[in-house]
């Protein structure tokens, strides 16, 4: 973030396929209907419009709305999802490629003139099911000119060489509960079916798919491609539009978007996009998003709560709080509830927080309030970047060991004490969002890791 010369800064929020399907469950009601969402509420608030994503006679779907997102006209660079894909996974295409997406999903053969696409993700096919079955797919699929690479889940790639890029295919989401024979068993010359028929011998009995036929769990007994296209040539983003950016995402449509936008990929391992992702390995992206942006010589970087129960509006606050205090250089929210403010949380929230926050300062040796609000800015200098030049041993709570590590590095340095550096700012409003990913275990966790914090860096004290 540059301070006074910097230009506007935007927040986009692609809501790519929240809504879901309507439930009988819900009432009818769609997931993102019966959510409760105050945040999206206040944003829908402000000033509302309508933008056009997919032009006219483009098919909709994410790879040409995205597109659109960042600026590029898709009637331009669009050339259908796989190539976005293939760049994610470092699959760098040759000028007479074509890739596929490749998905492993669920058919239901009832005969030759009925079959029915049952899942699109066989049932969200864990990683290393899909990896047993990539693995024997590479070795016994026999087709010139093709090669398969593995990618997450049920989400792989197929490259092939001078294959059929115009062949009509079928996203498989677009079709579940259908009956795709009619598809599969056209007479015309067909590669595409060839190739997905002949993944059926190879599936059949396959190991994975005995052991999920036993637990009653969906069989990944197809392959089916689609998304295909040969590798676009789109600008870089800086060269476009003056601005340089990084992508963190589990998903390798959007990622790769950003490697041929010109942005720097941040690999999380692990990330998945389900609810068995890895999010230790998210914060662990975060810091090096970080340690980029410190790179990048901004005036002032930092992290906020990732379901903005911190509103963003408190940002221009921080900015001004250091502004007003050259001999500050980190700013921690604090959530105080206090006549005037809207901080809202559960007792139990706030109790535990409380109780967690006192054992903080304890260990600190610090006056500090609130260490664990997710809303912290810091000046971009380089002593404050050394401090995330290591991976942090705490996936909890990091932002102590944050503190922890400034306490460290001043004391060795003989300068200014560490509590002469921060400043607690009591924000305005903070609301705890529903769905909240703490867990008491986690208020467990974080006490230990205190602890373990204490004996790395300040077992002296």
């Amino acid at each position: 973030m540059k301070n006074a010369e910097a230009k506007t800064k935007y927040v986009v929020l692609v809501g790519d396929g929240m809504a879901d399907y309507p439930l009988e469950e819900l009432g009818g009601k769609t997931p993102l209907q019966a959510a409760d969402t105050p945040n999206m509420d206040r944003i829908a608030s402000c000033r509302v419009g309508l933008v056009r994503t997919i032009p006219d006679g483009m098919e909709p779907g994410s790879d040409v709305a995205n597109l659109s997102l960042l600026g590029y006209d898709p009637r331009e660079y669009h050339t259908r999802r796989a190539p976005f894909e293939a760049a994610s996974m470092q699959v760098e295409l040759k000028p007479d490629e074509v890739a596929f997406r490749m998905n492993l999903v669920t058919l239901d053969f009832n005969s030759d003139h009925d079959t029915v696409m049952v899942s699109h993700s066989s049932g969200d096919l864990p990683s290393e099911d899909a990896c047993q079955i990539v693995d024997d797919l590479k070795k016994e699929f026999k087709f010139p000119g093709t090669a398969i690479h593995q990618g997450v889940g049920y989400r792989h790639l197929l490259v092939w060489q001078n294959g059929p890029e115009e062949a009509a295919t079928i996203p498989p989401h677009d079709v579940l509960g259908q009956n795709m024979a009619p598809y599969l068993n056209e007479t015309a010359d067909n590669r595409v079916q060839r190739l997905i028929r002949g993944s059926w011998p190879i599936l059949k009995n396959h190991p994975v798919n005995r052991r999920r036929r036993e637990q009653k769990e969906k069989e990944a007994n197809s392959i089916w491609l689609w998304g295909q296209g040969r590798a676009p040539r789109l600008p870089r983003f800086v060269d476009k539009y003056g601005v340089k950016g990084a992508v963190i995402c589990a998903v390798d449509l959007l990622r790769g978007m950003g490697i041929y936008a010109g942005f720097e990929p941040i690999y999380v391992k692990g990330a998945t996009g389900y609810l068995n992702t890895n999010y230790r390995g998210k914060a662990e992206a975060v810091r090096a998003g970080l340690r980029e942006a410190f790179a990048r010589g901004h005036d002032y970087v930092g992290w906020w709560d990732a379901d903005l129960a911190t509103p963003l509006a408190e940002i221009a606050r921080f900015v001004a709080a250091l502004e007003a205090a050259p001999e500050r250089e980190i700013v921690l929210g604090a959530r105080i509830r206090m006549l005037g403010r809207e901080i809202e949380r559960s007792a139990l929230r706030h109790a535990a927080g409380r109780v967690f926050a006192a054992a903080a300062a304890q260990a600190l040796g610090l006056p500090v309030y609130d260490t664990q609000c997710g809303a912290k800015l810091l000046r971009g200098t380089p002593a404050l970047a050394a401090l995330f030049e290591e991976p942090f041993a705490s996936g909890w709570v990091f932002d102590v060991e944050l503190l922890a590590r400034l306490i460290r590095e001043r004391r060795r340095q003989g300068g200014r004490p560490a509590a002469e550096a921060l400043l607690e700012v009591p924000l305005l409003a903070w609301h705890d969002v529903p769905g909240s990913k703490v867990r008491p275990s986690d208020f467990v966790r974080g006490l230990l890791e205190l602890l373990r914090i204490r004996r790395r860096y300040l077992a002296g004290d």
